[in-house]
């Protein structure tokens, strides 16, 4: 008979995939779900100590209204711009915060990314930054709820996309499943631009 993976077993297998495809790195990112009243969220380390193969029992458990998640010893550095936007926004359900190999160098030159390809357009014209706040902090968190609110349509339906200068990329979505999708064709689609300059040399 057929089981349905835990919420757990779903993140999990979400961060080996992202690794793999090179949209995850060993330096850090951190991947959380919703649902209910609960924030399902990967720990510190899923990089840099698990390679991204994190054990389902690491994954973090906690309420939405307390800031259980904040102090937790195991807590990701990013975890308080999780909370904050899960906070402000009911129809989010998933959140991934990545270092995709073809963003980072756009993120390293604080260029905006334009949609070229139909797949990454779903999503927006361009892919645009956030203003630098210190790393994070309240204040990060703060500013990237902000930046989401002229989003907010696509946030109900798939995912929204923001730039972080010179560290990657946080993406918001109504399911795993659209964050994954959006995190993929936002690499590709950098990728696209980057290809579109060698292209374009004789």
């Amino acid at each position: 008979m057929y089981s349905a993976p835990s919420i757990e077993e779903q993140i999990v297998y979400v961060g080996k995939l992202l690794f793999k495809r090179r949209l995850m790195d060993i330096s850090g990112g951190n991947i959380s779900c919703r649902s209910g009243v609960y924030i399902y969220m990967t720990p510190t380390g899923a990089g840099h100590q698990y390679h991204w193969n994190i054990p389902p029992q690491e994954i973090l458990c906690t309420h939405i209204d307390s800031d259980e998640l904040l102090e937790h010893p195991k807590r990701s550095r990013e975890a308080i711009s999780h909370l904050l936007v899960y906070r402000a926004y009911p129809t989010v359900r998933a959140i991934i915060h990545a270092h995709p190999i073809h963003v980072l160098p756009f993120c390293a030159a604080e260029r905006a990314i334009p949609a070229v390809i139909k797949s990454a357009q779903v999503f927006g014209a361009e892919f645009g930054f956030i203003e630098e706040k210190p790393e994070y902090s309240y204040e990060q968190g703060e500013e990237i709820v902000a930046r989401l609110q002229p989003l907010a349509g696509l946030l109900e339906q798939q995912a929204a996309a923001l730039l972080m200068p010179k560290h990657g990329v946080f993406i918001a979505a109504a399911s795993l499943a659209y964050a994954v999708d959006c995190l993929e064709c936002l690499d590709l689609n950098a990728y696209c631009v980057l290809a579109q300059k060698w292209l374009s040399q004789p």
